[in-house]
């Protein structure tokens, strides 16, 4: 009955079919672990994290809450907290929130953005379950430097 449903596989069909398979597995496997892996500036998927400074003028209600948060004013120039930046172009940043696992990504015009502070990329994900909690984004530097009030000298005018 086997016979009747799939006649004798010959075997110039396995020369080409078994290349062929082979060639798909490879294909499969590095694009479902190494493209993710990869940082975008050799070709990968793996976005870039940023701090941004956005004109709230030009974005709609949901886009400020979802990218700046609740408190977010609906003018002036505001920073946004941690983004995973997906792409990266001259007239255009596509976004998304870092870290909460939602898959909706946002555009932003670069009208609206006035500075962007790359702080890295996202961190990959871990092969082995840990029971140690997952490390948190490190803070971008600061570059302000507050100098304590007893090395600052007045000098008055004679």
């Amino acid at each position: 009955m086997v016979a009747e449903v799939f006649p004798a596989i010959s075997p110039q069909s396995l020369v080409y079919s078994v290349p062929f398979l082979a060639l798909f597995a490879l294909i499969a496997s590095y694009c479902s672990a190494v493209l993710p892996q990869l940082p975008q500036e050799f070709g990968g998927l793996r976005p870039r994290l940023a701090q941004i400074d956005i004109d709230a003028a030009n974005l709609s209600a949901t886009t400020r809450k979802s990218l700046l948060g609740v408190s977010a004013p609906n003018v002036g120039i505001v920073s946004s907290g941690t983004l995973d930046v997906v792409f990266a172009a001259d007239n255009c940043l596509v976004v998304r929130p870092h870290g909460i696992g939602q898959a909706t990504t946002y555009r932003i015009g670069m009208e609206s953005v006035k500075a962007v502070t790359w702080i890295g990329y996202a961190p990959l994900p871990d092969a082995t379950p840990s029971a140690s909690p997952a490390r948190p984004t490190p803070a971008p530097p600061k570059t302000q430097t507050v100098l304590p009030t007893s090395t600052v000298k007045t000098i008055a005018k004679p």
